[in-house]
């Protein structure tokens, strides 16, 4: 990967995070006044945007909190800092925090306006067909388990297997897996999801088939394979997500290399050693 494929994609990740929570906050309400006041500390003004800021940066489990809970506990965050950054002294290091969480900001702002009305859907359809092109549909297969502590345990239940008790039923009494309130049934999966020793197993099996206890490093299982196809190609509405970033880096990428092609831009070799930027705390030494 090139060093600017991954800082697209780096911008493309912060842009899908913030850019998104900002616009579904202050867009609930076309009609409202962001400059509206919430709070006056000391002359330092509090509004409805400086709130619907601070829930744009949490993370979204909090949104399913009380909108009156969130609401005065963010409000009283704010005033909480006010208070106290009225009384910090000014440093070169908070300085730099800002000037870069600025940058950030602006720069995801600028990109979300940019890739608005990216990629269009005829976009999407010719890579969809040039993705398809070089797909080899795989062989996905079905199974259920019964998962248990011990090889004892697990000989045990291939003898009541074997003398025809219900491998569902047995599945459901014994299993100490999370399949276990489905009977054991795993679902559809390809090679490579499961573990090397289950995966080898069920490679093995026939239609129908259990079998011999089995040891990985979740205990012993007992395996059936229930069935196998070929896996159908994914549909365009299924690869929609992952063709949409693609197309979204692409952009991106081709609008940095024409920025980069009309700045100035002169790289200085500090001689300095590089692992240095990983020691943070020197920034909040006194300067």
């Amino acid at each position: 990967m090139t060093k600017c494929n991954l800082m697209t994609k780096f911008l493309i990740f912060m842009t899908t995070i913030i850019m998104p929570l900002l616009y579904s906050s202050f867009g609930y309400a076309q009609n409202i006044d962001l400059q509206t006041e919430v709070a006056n500390v000391n002359g330092k003004v509090l509004t409805l945007a400086h709130l619907m800021a601070e829930v744009a940066s949490l993370s979204p489990e909090y949104l399913d909190l009380s909108d009156e809970f969130l609401y005065d506990n963010l409000l009283e965050k704010l005033v909480n800092e006010v208070l106290l950054s009225e009384n910090a002294e000014e440093s070169y290091s908070t300085s730099i925090l800002i000037e870069n969480q600025i940058r950030a900001v602006r720069a995801s702002e600028y990109i979300e306006n940019l890739l608005t009305d990216i990629p269009t859907y005829d976009n999407l359809a010719i890579l969809y067909e040039q993705t398809i092109e070089n797909y080899t549909p795989e062989t996905e297969y079905s199974a259920s388990h019964i998962l248990v502590g011990t090889k004892d345990e697990a000989e045990n239940i291939s003898e009541r297997l074997s003398e025809g008790e219900n491998f569902v039923s047995l599945a459901s009494e014994f299993s100490i897996g999370p399949s276990a309130k489905n009977g054991g049934y795993l679902g559809w999966f390809v090679p490579g999801q499961m573990v090397p020793d289950f995966e080898a197993a069920v490679l093995s099996l026939e239609i129908g088939m259990v079998s011999r206890p089995i040891q990985t490093e979740f205990g012993w299982h007992l395996i059936k394979l229930n069935g196998e196809r070929i896996q159908s190609a994914p549909t365009l509405e299924e690869l929609r997500p992952k063709l949409e970033v693609k197309l979204k880096e692409r952009y991106l990428e081709k609008k940095l290399q024409e920025l980069k092609k009309d700045a100035v831009i002169n790289f200085i070799d500090t001689g300095v050693d590089k692992a240095i930027i990983k020691d943070s705390s020197l920034l909040f030494k006194d300067k």
